[in-house]
């Protein structure tokens, strides 16, 4: 409701200083008449409204504005020195099939893939290779203790002693194996234990 009441005094103000500024306009045309030497400034009511003054500037920059408009018509374009340029624009290219779409994807898909199986095969690797060595260790441990605990050298000497060397040479094999897994995994990106 409140839009309505200022929309109402707004059209009310302009209204008023639609009248002022005709009367504004002909007390100038007379005094200009009967006085040629006074200025427009002097002919102003002295107790003017800054709503009235707003209204006046308005309406002189209203006047400013409008400028006569130019009509081109026929004539005037063949007058005219200025060149008629088209422009066509690249067709666009075709939309691509599903089939494209998803060989496209496999394409792009099979080498993350293949470098994620190459890494699950890498880490399997070095696991296995770490289970080994693991494997021996414990092993040899356990040919070391039956060597203490055996009373019998010939016994020891000949079957442990034997055993406790194939074992070695076996663990020495088995940790070489995994330095070399872990040298392809880290030179593959892939973390290991």
């Amino acid at each position: 409701m409140t839009t309505l009441r200022t929309a109402a005094i707004l059209a009310a103000a302009l209204l008023v200083a639609g009248e002022v500024r005709a009367q504004t306009a002909r007390t100038e045309t007379t005094a200009t008449k009967s006085e040629p030497t006074t200025s427009t400034t002097a002919t102003k009511a002295p107790d003017e409204s800054p709503l009235v003054k707003a209204a006046r500037e308005s309406a002189a920059k209203r006047t400013k504005a409008k400028k006569s408009r130019l009509s081109i018509d026929d004539k005037d374009v063949k007058k005219s020195a200025g060149k008629l340029i088209e422009t066509t624009s690249k067709p666009l290219a075709p939309i691509p099939a599903a089939e494209d779409v998803e060989t496209r994807m496999r394409a792009v898909s099979e080498p993350a893939a293949a470098a994620r199986d190459k890494a699950k095969e890498t880490a399997d690797r070095v696991a296995a290779a770490q289970k080994e060595v693991e494997s021996l260790e414990l092993e040899l441990r356990r040919i070391e203790e039956t060597y203490y605990d055996e009373d019998d050298p010939d016994f020891r000497e000949d079957v442990i002693e034997k055993r406790f060397e194939e074992t070695k040479s076996r663990l020495g094999k088995a940790r070489q194996d995994l330095e070399n897994a872990r040298n392809a995994a880290s030179g593959s990106g892939v973390s290991t234990p």
